[in-house]
């Protein structure tokens, strides 16, 4: 297999990293980083878990708020806002309707 430098830069966005489907998509794509173009990134506002500790296990930079993420929520976009400046990603991609909400007013101003 040719591997190939990583480019692209997906920063994952989700409320919380507890098991649900979107959290076992998201341990797939870091299992799976290796024969992938892009470098995955994921970012939840609240509530690490189980998942957490495997990504991390998986070598996948994971980004913890820690700030309630209701609608709307000043700090949670500026917290937001601040991580995505930090991490430059080409990509964000928000998983929930809360994580939706923020990247469209923290996208703005990143």
């Amino acid at each position: 297999m040719i591997h190939q430098a990583k480019i692209d830069t997906v920063f994952h966005i989700t409320p919380a990293l507890d098991f649900s489907e979107v959290e076992t998509h998201m341990k797939k794509l870091a299992l799976n980083s290796h024969i992938s173009r892009f470098e995955h990134q994921f970012c939840a506002f609240e509530c690490s878990g189980a998942i957490t500790d495997e990504l991390i296990a998986a070598e996948s930079p994971v980004n913890l708020l820690n700030i309630k993420s209701k609608i709307p929520s000043l700090p949670a976009d500026w917290a937001l806002i601040r991580e995505m400046r930090t991490q430059r990603a080409s990509i964000s991609h928000c998983h929930g309707a809360k994580a939706n909400f923020h990247d469209r007013v923290s996208g703005k101003h990143s």
